[in-house]
């Protein structure tokens, strides 16, 4: 049972819930019926990431072992502690990698590329990107984008613009925070666990990641003016709050800052999405009468 907990943790499935994203231009567009086909591509576009940043995982963390070691908080995932070998890992790597392509293929998903495009940005990220400046924040971001793009490539729906620079913009913003909190937590030692730290600092970090948190919320405040549905500005208070709580959370010296560990870590917060999803479900769907809810 040890074991298998050890595999888990090495394989991130907490962090799942960042290919959600997958689903906005579907949810979006108000197409989330599984009558055309378009709910089951998104589906398995999503079972396609989840196998595949699972495998970036691994591979990540096979790369990334020595530094992991002298991490005060990773030192304790799966190969740094030793609990799982790099036999396994490597088995556990191409494995994921294998069922990513296999989904793809087996459901003729449009828009292989952009899987594809994941791992060599995060291969490119492992093997020594991650130690340029803005470079390494810029392949973190692209994570969401990417998703994003995938979702909108395997539905064939086109997304507004104002969703693409949300999505961006929140992207740096999450990527900042991650290493925002990383300099906090190695007590402003820049370089300590991580060689790019020595580029950044706390002060510019801070202020980076704020100004894309306050373009986000102005992005989504125009495309919820320019919504058809009037009553669709009344979100916006709620995206507000959602923002407010979680820049509360990762304030806490203790938070690494990674969007899903910080929203998973907090029920308060999860309730404030899942409460935001149905404000949002009800306006773009009550008009649709009984059909999203045959899913």
């Amino acid at each position: 049972m040890n074991r298998i907990k050890n595999y888990i943790n090495l394989l991130r499935f907490r962090h799942c819930i960042k290919n959600l994203i997958i689903f906005l231009p579907l949810f979006f567009s108000r197409q989330l019926s599984p009558s055309d086909g378009k709910l089951q591509h998104a589906a398995a576009a999503f079972f396609v990431f989840v196998f595949v940043s699972s495998g970036i995982y691994v591979f990540n963390d096979l790369k990334d072992v020595e530094n992991d070691r002298r991490h005060p908080v990773k030192k304790k995932r799966a190969i740094a502690c030793g609990a799982v070998g790099r036999r396994e890992a490597d088995i556990l790597m191409f494995f994921c990698l294998a069922a990513s392509a296999s989904i793809q293929v087996m459901a003729q998903l449009r828009g292989s590329m952009f899987p594809l495009l994941y791992v060599v940005i995060n291969i490119c990220y492992s093997s020594g990107f991650k130690n340029i400046p803005f470079v390494d924040i810029s392949i973190l971001a692209s994570g969401f984008i990417l998703r994003t793009v995938y979702g909108a490539a395997v539905t064939q729906i086109p997304v507004s613009g104002w969703l693409y620079l949300m999505i961006m913009a929140v992207s740096f913003f999450f990527a900042m925070g991650k290493r925002r909190n990383e300099i906090i937590r190695t007590g402003g030692k820049t370089g300590s666990t991580r060689q790019v730290l020595a580029y950044y600092n706390y002060r510019f970090l801070d202020k980076g990641m704020y100004m894309c948190l306050a373009l986000s919320n102005t992005y989504y405040s125009l495309w919820a003016m320019n919504h058809e549905d009037q009553y669709m500005i009344w979100t916006v208070p709620v995206v507000v709050i959602i923002s407010l709580k979680y820049c509360l959370d990762i304030e806490n010296t203790t938070s690494g800052g990674d969007p899903a560990e910080v929203i998973l870590g907090d029920r308060v917060l999860l309730g404030l999405l899942v409460l935001m999803a149905g404000f949002l479900t009800f306006l773009l769907y009550r008009n649709q009468g009984c059909g999203i809810w045959i899913l």
